[in-house]
């Protein structure tokens, strides 16, 4: 017996003493737990991908809901919204979808908020048998006060290539695209057309202080010269204050080409400044008489110079508070819709933006005028009609190029300065600098041909209307 205990006593000793087979019983363990973080990796991974299809989908909806050109009425907003949802890639399970619409006048703010339960395939095995997978979105597009300066090289190298039909067609695109074909009603362009002159038409003419002389008076067109001393309408932002102003003669500088081109160092009439303009109608339809001539016997409406300089000193100044005097007393002339009565806002105003797109072809040129040769012969033969086609009329140079340049940039500056955003094309010329100089940053400029130019108005008419996607 005593042997027998003795025996047993070793047995247990030695079983207590081997340590052969110990670590099975871990590495089960260990191997488990290795199963079990792989597989919620796996399950992990899945929602993951699942949810940034739902908050890929879920964004869609919010911008297609948001869009101010969106005509799917505020109660059905939520039905627009699931239908992009119960399009996504990786759909399974139907979505549940909640929608926070605020409509207003001026703006569309969307919330959304999405989810659903995506079953686990290994977490289920320690009590987790699904995980739930949401998005949140909104997006906003306001539609605060917009003010465009719009301004068109008309000069007579616009004819080369035919560029000026490129230009129509893209320009008219550009005012589709701000003014939502008309349904925005908060957008007013200033149309501002230009050649060696800006013709601001007679009633401005008259306005600010206009005069026309005996010899050389006339009826074709309203330009008259800026005041170019130290402290004259190139020095300020403001619009060329009121005085004695001669009217600019009807002349031209270089040769004519008739089937492209009307004589005039100013515009016609017809080709005057439209001041804030909302109704697409109208804009689409003053662009349209940037036309070559030709048809039914009719002149083009090209004209002589590129004075840059003038245009862009009339695009700041119509963006100015400072011009809503004038502009109240256009509304009370029926020239100006009264809804615009008000503007231009102030400078600061946080519910306004303003902005300057500015296209040209061709290089800043010389400001010229003949009332100093006094050649009343010439203005006879014009007077008659027998203009003179292939010859220079002699008129003196009131200024050079780089002094018109000099103007061009202080009207740039002056914008940007007060917080403009100015955007400029360069439209196959090789004088781009002078452009890109001028934009708000090189990002606003643009350098466009006739393969592009579309593309290029059409960028810049959706940065103007962009969509703000805020989370």
């Amino acid at each position: 017996m005593n042997g027998m205990l003795k025996r047993l006593g070793r047995r247990r000793a030695e079983f207590a003493r081997d340590e052969s087979g110990a670590i099975t019983a871990l590495m089960v363990l260990l191997f488990l737990g290795i199963i079990v973080a792989t597989g919620a990796a796996i399950d992990i991974a899945r929602q993951e991908a699942e949810r940034a299809d739902l908050q890929a989908a879920l964004d869609r909806g919010v911008l297609a809901a948001t869009s101010l050109n969106q005509e799917v009425p505020k109660e059905e907003l939520d039905e627009l919204i699931d239908e992009y949802v119960e399009l996504r890639n990786l759909k399974k399970t139907d979505a549940t979808v909640t929608v926070d619409p605020k409509i207003s006048i001026n703006e569309r703010d969307v919330t959304a908020k999405a989810y659903f339960p995506v079953n686990t395939t290994f977490l289920r095995f320690v009590g987790l048998s699904d995980m739930m997978v949401g998005a949140d979105s909104r997006a906003v597009q306001s539609v605060t006060n917009v003010e465009i300066s719009l301004v068109l090289d008309i000069s007579g190298s616009m004819r080369f290539d035919e560029r000026v039909l490129d230009l129509i067609p893209a320009a008219q695109n550009f005012i589709n695209v701000v003014t939502q074909s008309g349904a925005n009603r908060n957008v007013t362009v200033n149309l501002i057309r230009y050649a060696g002159q800006t013709n601001p038409g007679s009633w401005m003419f008259e306005k600010l202080g206009g005069k026309k002389d005996a010899v050389w008076s006339h009826d074709n067109s309203h330009c008259f010269y800026m005041d170019t001393s130290s402290d004259g309408d190139f020095s300020h932002a403001d619009l060329p204050r009121r005085q004695d102003r001669q009217q600019v003669p009807h002349f031209m500088y270089w040769a004519i080409a008739k089937d492209w081109m009307k004589w005039g160092w100013c515009p016609s009439d017809e080709m005057q400044i439209r001041y804030l303009v909302n109704d697409y109608a109208t804009l689409v339809n003053e662009i349209a008489k940037i036309r070559p001539g030709g048809k039914n016997g009719d002149e083009g409406n090209l004209h002589d110079g590129t004075g840059t300089y003038n245009a862009m000193k009339w695009a700041v100044a119509l963006l100015n508070p400072s011009s809503q005097g004038i502009v109240h007393q256009m509304v009370l002339d029926g020239l100006v819709d009264p809804a615009y009565d008000g503007r231009p806002a102030a400078w600061n105003a946080e519910d306004t933006k303003k902005f300057i797109v500015l296209m040209t072809d061709g290089k800043i040129t010389e400001q010229y005028d003949p009332r100093e040769k006094n050649d009343k012969a010439k203005v006879e033969l014009m007077a008659e009609k027998a203009v003179l086609e292939t010859d220079k009329l002699s008129a003196d140079r009131l200024f050079g190029r780089s002094t018109g340049v000099s103007y061009f940039y202080n009207q740039c500056q002056l914008a940007k300065d007060h917080g403009v955003t100015v955007f400029t094309i360069a439209f196959m010329t090789p004088y781009k600098d002078e452009m890109e100089n001028c934009a708000s940053t090189k990002a606003h400029f643009y350098e466009a041909d006739q393969l592009n130019i579309g593309q290029v108005f059409s960028h810049i008419a959706t940065t103007i209307q962009r969509l703000r996607l805020i989370m």
